[in-house]
């Protein structure tokens, strides 16, 4: 049952999507129908529209012809009238039985077709006869051209017959076209009501269920980890006592307060009180983040009177041991004035001993480390870069992940719990903030952070100590 639903749900959506997909691909189709309709539409209408116009110009071009003196003008305007007669009687042919060239099918509704071939106007009849008028008075002798039955013929069908068939073939064709057009929009309107309905219906019967189901696995899933935390809390809790307790014992007995022991011995109990060390941070480092997921740790956001003063040298000086105990030189470089802002003082100073502590722990011996604070705007940025192997580019995005360590030759044999920079990582979140990494592998790393101070500290000079680092050697910051 657990897979068939999930089964049953992706179906149902697929065939949802099949349906939309259905009707969109319909609606541009009815669309673009329409369109050639109108299009096909407008063509007729005028093509019909203007039969009306050359049944006048043949009609006053004959009238014109058969008064003209002089053989030019003559054949000018039997020229004009030859012309008028021909394009009449193609159009005509066109809206009967249609046209490639012109883009017209020639399909008649019921009502077009009864203009045309039935009583009592019969417009196919009276076309074929007028342009046969047309033709025979425009054989005739010149002479005999005033005096013409054809031309009065011509004249007689121009003044009314002829005028009405084509004003009612006109009228018959706007209407059809809008009928047909009407009609493809209430299709198209039916469509897109099936695509809301569609769209609708997917979301009551298939995506509201679904959610409702992920917020309640994600809700057990939420419990689950609760949990999960507890016991590794309560597991972390325990051990910390006994294994503190085994460092102990095991520093007694490396010290001789119970007795001579072997150099032998010695070497393993040492070894002992390392791992037992070792396993102590690990467990200390886990308590600590544990209490800032579950906000157990005061992460109330106080005015900070001076960055560096509460920050960036307290966590200087907490390291000072470690610093001199591998012989690393530490350049501090931070502005001449104040630099203001709002945060957690205590958890800003986790921040900086982490990143200061990796630098000594996978930095090079007897080589350099330079802590530095710079205002950029409205943020301050805490910088701190060693010599040493770095890291490879593509390992950047996962440095800031929990239980996460570098696989390198160089940092896989440092011991390390994987939680300083995801805690780190956690702490600039809560102040808004952002922390990156920058990296020449073999050469240094450069860890920084930014969070939002106060803006008056904008481009004030720096104080430092220690040698200059050449810019060529220091990344820039990135984020």
């Amino acid at each position: 049952m657990a897979i068939a639903l999930p089964n049953r749900v992706t179906i149902t959506y697929l065939l949802a999507l099949g349906v939309i997909a259905t009707l969109s691909l319909g609606t541009h189709f009815l669309v673009d129908t329409i369109v050639q309709k109108q299009e096909a539409s407008a063509k007729v209408v005028n093509i019909a529209g203007r039969q009306r116009m050359l049944s006048q110009r043949i009609a006053g071009t004959a009238l014109e012809l058969s008064k003209a003196v002089g053989g030019a003008e003559q054949a000018r305007l039997a020229g004009r009238m030859t012309e008028a007669v021909a394009l009449m009687e193609a159009s005509h042919q066109a809206l009967v039985h249609g046209s490639v060239a012109l883009g017209i099918s020639g399909d008649m509704s019921v009502a077009v077709a009864a203009i045309y071939h039935n009583a009592p106007l019969n417009l196919d009849q009276q076309v074929r006869n007028y342009l046969t008028s047309a033709r025979l008075f425009l054989g005739e002798n010149q002479t005999t051209k005033a005096d013409s039955p054809k031309l009065h013929d011509i004249l007689e069908a121009a003044d009314s017959p002829i005028l009405q068939a084509l004003d009612a073939a006109v009228l018959q064709y706007q209407g059809d076209s809008e009928e047909s057009i009407r009609g493809l929009r209430w299709v198209l309107l039916i469509v897109l009501t099936l695509m809301l309905t569609t769209l609708a219906a997917e979301a009551l019967l298939i995506f509201r269920p679904l959610f409702r189901r992920l917020a309640a696995t994600n809700e057990r899933l939420e419990t689950v980890n609760r949990a999960y935390q507890e016991v590794l809390g309560f597991v972390a809790h325990e051990l910390k006592n006994p294994v503190a307790s085994m460092v102990t014992n095991a520093r007694l007995l490396c010290d001789g307060y119970i007795g001579d022991i072997t150099p032998q011995q010695r070497q393993k109990i040492e070894r002992i009180a390392f791992n037992g060390q070792y396993l102590i941070g690990f467990i200390e480092s886990y308590l600590d983040l544990a209490k800032i997921e579950n906000a157990e740790t005061s992460s109330t956001m106080v005015e900070i009177a001076n960055i560096a003063d509460e920050v960036i040298l307290p966590a200087a000086d907490i390291l000072h041991g470690q610093i001199e105990g591998r012989s690393i030189t530490l350049d501090v470089v931070i502005p001449d004035a104040p630099v203001r802002g709002r945060g957690n003082s205590e958890l800003l100073r986790v921040v900086v001993v982490n990143l200061i502590g990796n630098a000594i722990k996978y930095g090079r011996e007897h080589g350099r480390i330079r802590l530095s604070l710079a205002i950029d705007g409205s943020e301050a940025e805490v910088s701190i870069w060693n010599e040493g192997p770095g890291f490879p580019p593509e390992k950047r995005a996962d440095l800031f992940q929990r239980f996460v360590r570098q696989n390198t030759p160089d940092l896989i044999r440092k011991k390390g719990t994987g939680l300083g920079l995801y805690t780190c990582w956690k702490i600039v979140q809560m102040h808004e903030g952002r922390i990156w990494a920058d990296s020449e592998l073999g050469a240094w790393a450069q860890f920084s952070f930014r969070i939002p101070v106060d803006p008056a500290g904008h481009e004030i000079p720096s104080r430092g100590a220690g040698l200059p680092i050449a810019p060529s050697s220091v990344p820039g910051a990135s984020g």
